[in-house]
């Protein structure tokens, strides 16, 4: 089964958005490796709330809800998350001071 490794990253909001979206052609499968949540203030805490929607029940379930980032430090998940096509990861935070990075594993 050959392998294709990518990278994801967003600056998060308030509202809920994509962080990734598993629709490229040709994949049966995307998963997740490494998933990090960067505070970048130096004075202000944030929290992040990290869900998964999945495509074929269309519904959302949350991984994380609301956990707190200490100024000037990151959150890391180092377990994997498994996606199927056109199943998404999304994310918010309490502030605009959150950055999200992923690592992607798409198998085709």
């Amino acid at each position: 089964m050959p392998s294709t490794f990518l990278n994801a990253h967003r600056a998060l909001t308030t509202t809920e958005a994509s962080i990734y979206t598993a629709n490229t052609a040709g994949t049966r499968s995307v998963v997740i490796h490494g998933l990090y949540f960067s505070n970048t203030s130096d004075l202000t805490g944030t929290t992040v709330t990290l869900s998964v929607y999945d495509s074929v029940s269309t519904t959302t379930r949350k991984i994380l809800n609301k956990v707190p980032i200490a100024p000037n430090s990151t959150l890391v998940l180092e377990k994997p998350i498994n996606l199927k096509p056109n199943d998404e990861l999304r994310a918010k935070a309490s502030n605009i001071y959150c950055e999200a990075f992923a690592s992607v594993l798409l198998l085709t």
